[in-house]
């Protein structure tokens, strides 16, 4: 038997039975894990509102040999993150950026980069305006997309090395960048995209993800951005997600 002691962050739960919950946490120490909170579902509980989505807690993790899952001992929260799930539209854009920590990523991938990266995450989301919010996604999914080691190439051809033209460019996703007008046509899928759209990524990757709502950017470039983050994330994680879908029919609600 063995103990782990970690910080980490809810985000996902899901009943076994009528009195206990799977928790799913990633953590600092150990990248995603899994843990079972006995007595979770009964409306008197002494873990409370710990294991809460969102919430980063420090845990306590029991494990033995005959256990599927290892049991959680304790969970002391250390930020409760409650605004993120009182808002419809923060919850959301919670809701998305641990789904894909969740779906992609497997299980002890330990990141303490990444750990810190949702952190700074939650609270930029927790304290900006609903209409900056798509910039911090924006920014997270890049940098996730790079620590995870599918940085694409924003300054140059992806081929030849040489310079971009901003009259003409495609984007590949299998040469992992943009191509000039020479390297266009060697049958590669491909999709345009603007300089500045790349651009905005690589200020994106560049700064500290807070920052990243004082760019200016117009809703067109916004919308190539979007469109190229959410291309890059299906064609290298190959993951099926249900939360840009919740979130874009939030943003429709609001009118956005």
């Amino acid at each position: 038997m063995s103990f782990k002691r970690t910080e980490a962050f809810v985000i996902r739960s899901f009943d076994i039975n009528e009195a206990d919950k799977i928790i799913v946490f990633y953590s600092r120490a150990y990248g995603k894990l899994k843990g079972i909170a006995r007595g979770s579902r009964k409306l008197k509980n002494r873990f409370g509102s710990s294991l809460e989505l969102f919430t980063r807690v420090q845990v306590i993790l029991f494990e033995k040999e005959t256990y599927t899952f290892p049991n959680i001992s304790q969970a002391d929260i250390l930020e409760s993150f409650s605004g993120l799930r009182e808002d419809l539209h923060k919850l959301a854009s919670a809701a998305y950026v641990v789904e894909l920590v969740d779906k992609g990523l497997g299980e002890n991938e330990e990141s303490s980069r990444l750990y810190d990266l949702i952190a700074r995450t939650f609270r930029a989301i927790a304290s900006s305006p609903e209409e900056e919010t798509g910039k911090l996604l924006a920014a997270f999914e890049i940098k996730f997309l790079t620590l995870l080691g599918y940085q694409p190439v924003l300054d140059r051809c992806a081929h030849c090395q040489k310079a971009l033209e901003p009259s003409r460019i495609l984007f590949s996703l299998s040469r992992g960048g943009g191509l000039c007008g020479e390297c266009i046509g060697r049958g590669d899928p491909v999709f345009p995209t603007s300089l500045r759209a790349l651009q905005v990524l690589k200020q994106f990757l560049k700064m500290d993800l807070e920052k990243s709502t004082r760019l200016r950017i117009s809703e067109e470039v916004q919308r190539e951005v979007k469109d190229l983050l959410r291309r890059w994330l299906d064609f290298y994680l190959e993951i099926s997600l249900k939360s840009p879908e919740f979130l874009d029919s939030v943003k429709k609600l609001a009118g956005r």
